[in-house]
């Protein structure tokens, strides 16, 4: 635990919840005789916030079949989870509707950019984005944090700013 919560903490708690369900399992058959896990902690991790409240709220809203319920945030009609697959196509799908609408707009963009736009908008360190985030390590929360340092203003004088993005275009300011 401690030596993977130095890098996740969330992770570090996954895997003892993991090793501790294979050795009960274990322990009610009778191959060992006690469960280690059994009176480790766990570390504390984020508790509720607003902003995921609102966010399971919304959820919530979507639609299932006449008594079904489902425990995934984002499901099909049915209560099961999306695939991959399934996931990209009703993607596909909202963005060409999108697109169809609002005909000026560019719509060139993936779920991983919608993720990148909640982490760069979060106000805080990049080591709180990490841990708001769930990222392993800050290198791949830095990645996503896509928010333009402001370049203080000498003598009024407006400098431009060359940002280079992830996708590699380039923007001057």
């Amino acid at each position: 635990m401690d030596k993977r919560g130095v890098k996740s903490r969330v992770q570090a708690n996954r895997e003892k919840a993991f090793m501790s369900r294979v050795v009960r399992w274990a322990y009610e058959r009778g191959k060992v005789k006690m469960n280690p896990c059994q009176g480790v902690k766990q570390f504390k991790e984020q508790a509720w916030t607003e902003h995921l409240h609102k966010a399971i709220q919304s959820a919530e809203l979507l639609l299932l079949n006449a008594g079904m319920s489902s425990i995934y945030v984002l499901h099909q009609p049915s209560g099961l989870r999306y695939t991959r697959a399934a996931f990209k196509a009703q993607w596909m799908k909202a963005k060409k509707m999108a697109k169809e609408k609002y005909r000026d707009m560019d719509f060139q963009f993936t779920c991983h950019d919608l993720k990148a736009k909640n982490i760069s908008d979060l106000s805080g360190s990049l080591n709180e984005k990490q841990e708001i985030s769930g990222h392993k390590n800050v290198n791949q929360t830095a990645r996503y944090n896509r928010k333009i340092s402001i370049v203080p203003v000498v003598g009024r004088l407006y400098c431009n700013l060359t940002v280079t993005k992830s996708n590699g275009e380039t923007m001057v300011k």
